[in-house]
């Protein structure tokens, strides 16, 4: 059965470019990651607000991204 995470999270005012290199960075790791379905992340428009959207083959491989993240 898939894990599937919807994280939200709201992004200090002056910290959107600081954000998007770190979000960068860690979306190229998800890309190696085995059994990652779906790992993106979604700024509303002027930057302040976050969604991250993250599916998992299974719960293992949830744990396995979270000791590598």
């Amino acid at each position: 059965m898939t894990t599937t995470l919807f994280v939200e999270f709201d992004i200090k005012p002056g910290a959107t470019d600081a954000f998007k290199q770190a979000a960068r960075a860690l979306f190229e790791r998800t890309q190696g990651e085995p059994d990652t379905l779906t790992y993106d992340y979604y700024l509303n428009e002027d930057g302040t607000r976050n969604v991250n959207v993250e599916v998992f083959k299974d719960a293992d491989a949830f744990v396995y991204h979270n000791r590598n993240a």
